[in-house]
């Protein structure tokens, strides 16, 4: 083995092994419609969390050895009020929210699209972050799945921080005319938030970005 060989092959073991995928549990606590609907649409649960954090780390980063470490991840499905909330590295689902969708036909599709919203919280750098854009990023990234909620559409007027779906559609007008905005946005997250970031990646400011977002509707 030459010397240039050897070289890439110790390069390609450090890419490989800078991230490690979390251990995953799933803990299904009662026996509620929604537990159960959970329990069917998903028997290896643990799987598919799996699944839905490599999905969020890859659109979350450019490389998965920017994400932060974390050694385990935790779901808990349970009887509860709202519809999920996410501490550290655990993830709260309610049952009952899940019980309330199942008439749609969509149950499936909208647990997939909350798991893949609360674990960008788990995943995504949020150092004095707007609490909008905090949201806002994590529906970005259910949107990028492909999961968004049939409710969902651009809405003229309003504020670039308003959250949720509103500052998702946002960061995809702007993301699509500045590809990777949304990666390097977080990733700088990691120091802490400035508005400068906006200015520095796109040239202008937020302001700014969200007037040209209004006017192309």
């Amino acid at each position: 083995m030459n010397k240039i060989t050897f070289i890439v092959i110790l390069v390609c073991i450090t890419v490989v092994t800078c991230f490690q995928v979390p251990n995953v549990t799933v803990e299904v606590r009662g026996e509620d419609e929604g537990c159960k609907a959970f329990k069917q649409s998903f028997p290896d649960s643990k799987r598919v969390v799996q699944e839905i954090v490599l999905r969020v780390i890859d659109l979350l980063y450019k490389n998965r050895d920017q994400a932060p470490d974390k050694g385990t991840v935790k779901v808990i499905v349970r009887p509860m009020d709202g519809v999920a909330y996410t501490a550290n590295n655990e993830i709260n689902f309610s049952s009952t929210y899940i019980a309330k969708v199942i008439p749609s036909g969509r149950v499936k599709e909208e647990m997939l699209g909350v798991l893949t919203h609360e674990m960008t919280h788990v995943f995504q750098y949020n150092v004095q972050v707007p609490g909008g854009l905090i949201e806002g990023i994590a529906d970005f990234i259910r949107l990028r799945a492909g999961l968004a909620a049939p409710h969902w559409k651009k809405e003229h007027g309003g504020k670039w921080d308003a959250g949720y779906q509103k500052t998702a559609m946002f960061l995809d007008f702007v993301d699509k005319k500045r590809p990777e905005l949304v990666r390097d946005m977080n990733y700088s997250f990691r120091l802490r938030y400035q508005d400068s970031i906006w200015k520095k990646l796109t040239g202008k400011d937020v302001n700014a970005n969200f007037d040209e977002y209004q006017k192309s509707f």
